[in-house]
């Protein structure tokens, strides 16, 4: 078998076999019939959060282990490593803690100081996610949820990383 090898952007590779057959290649992972034309990074190939953006590092493996957590999670992966990296450039995130880790609930909370994100995901109750705001200057505390259907994932972690980075920048 010949295998002829493009160099492609970033650090990935294209490999193409005499049989017609390509694949991608960034380290030792690689993966079959992939398309690197399209705006997704194919599967395999991993992007690397920088340290002052990875919200996720504090989360222990376990979470990972709760489908519908990892799905939404992903998802929030997915929006950071999208955003404009100049956008990003001086922002620091707090990282994900869990707060509540059961074997039927899992609550993951993203505290800033005025305000904290909070995402719940229960086999009984369903998935639910919203914000807790406290203004100690006028005395005022705000608590907000909605449910969270799986179908929702992309767009609520999407308009929830925009907030916190917004709020991170200083926004109101």
């Amino acid at each position: 078998m010949s295998r002829s090898v493009t160099i492609t952007k970033g650090y990935s590779s294209q490999v193409k076999t005499n049989s017609g057959r390509s694949f991608y290649i960034e380290g030792y992972s690689h993966v079959p019939n992939s398309d690197m034309r399209t705006n997704r990074t194919p599967k395999g190939i991993k992007r690397v959060l920088s340290p002052e953006i990875d919200i996720f590092t504090a989360l222990p493996a376990s979470v990972y282990g709760n489908d519908r957590a990892k799905s939404f999670l992903n998802e929030m992966r997915t929006c950071l490593l999208n955003w404009d990296k100049d956008e990003l450039r001086g922002i620091t995130l707090p990282k994900l803690r869990v707060t509540e880790f059961t074997d039927v609930t899992i609550v993951i909370e993203w505290i800033f100081n005025y305000f904290r994100l909070y995402f719940s995901f229960d086999q009984k109750e369903g998935d639910f996610y919203g914000e807790v705001m406290s203004d100690v200057e006028n005395g005022k505390f705000h608590n907000e949820f909605r449910r969270m259907e799986t179908a929702e994932y992309p767009s609520i972690a999407e308009a929830e990383v925009a907030y916190a980075v917004m709020m991170a920048e200083g926004g109101e």
